[in-house]
């Protein structure tokens, strides 16, 4: 649905309401889609991997809801220059894994 400025968030909302199979959604440049259509996707499509939403209304909080909820399973996650502060460290890989000098 790239570039689909004519529709507006609510509209986006409903499409992704009556599609709960997604595995990939790619709203980039529809400037509308915004928070009805992250609630559609978190209530809708568990099995969400792949999100684009570069050129959205999408607001940090969504970024955050859709990260909290997907996070786990995504595989590609594209949004504009948004800042997401993590609650707590994310855990470091240690050296010693993944390199065969170090064990």
């Amino acid at each position: 649905m790239t570039g689909a400025s004519a529709v507006s968030d609510v509209g986006f909302a409903e499409m992704i309401y009556h599609l709960p199979n997604l595995e990939v959604i790619n709203l980039k440049g529809c400037q509308h889609a915004g928070e009805k259509s992250v609630k559609s996707m978190i209530d809708r499509c568990p099995s969400l991997r792949r999100i684009n939403l570069k050129g959205t209304a999408v607001n940090e909080r969504g970024v955050k809801r859709l990260l909290d909820r997907f996070g786990q399973q995504l595989e590609s996650f594209k949004v504009d220059d948004t800042i997401i502060e993590v609650s707590k460290p994310l855990p470091t890989p240690s050296l010693a894994t993944h390199s065969p000098l170090l064990r």
